[in-house]
């Protein structure tokens, strides 16, 4: 067996797989944030591009918190509630509908029901 491919097979994939795919999620996680704009947005990508390692380590050490309230897609908490508030009335509104057309019993209206209130 050659013993430098399997210590150079394991380099690879115990610390340079992990290595990039820490850096990658670093930059997706920069675009995906929406609290952070223009110039500073450049400035953490050309730090994360130019020092692969310390602009990573230094931009998951210091990165600034989401405000309060917001989400890191940008729809705030509350809104994203009303939308799923939403979406449980139409659904209801759909059962109510079956059940009153004799499409579903009303064990299965209530077993739909009792599940869609409970998620």
């Amino acid at each position: 067996m050659n013993w430098d491919v399997f210590w150079a097979v394991l380099f690879v994939m115990f610390v340079m797989v992990p290595l990039f795919m820490i850096w990658a999620f670093a930059i997706v996680d920069l675009f995906q944030r929406t609290d952070l704009r223009g110039w500073v947005k450049v400035l953490w990508l050309l730090g994360i591009l130019i020092f692969p390692i310390l602009g990573t380590l230094v931009y998951y050490l210091v990165r600034p918190p989401l405000p309060a309230g917001a989400s890191k897609y940008g729809m705030a908490d509350t809104e994203y509630e009303r939308a799923q508030a939403g979406y449980v009335v139409d659904k209801l509104t759909e059962l109510t509908a079956l059940r009153d057309r004799g499409a579903i019993s009303p064990d299965e209206y209530e077993q739909q029901r009792s599940r869609l209130l409970s998620a």
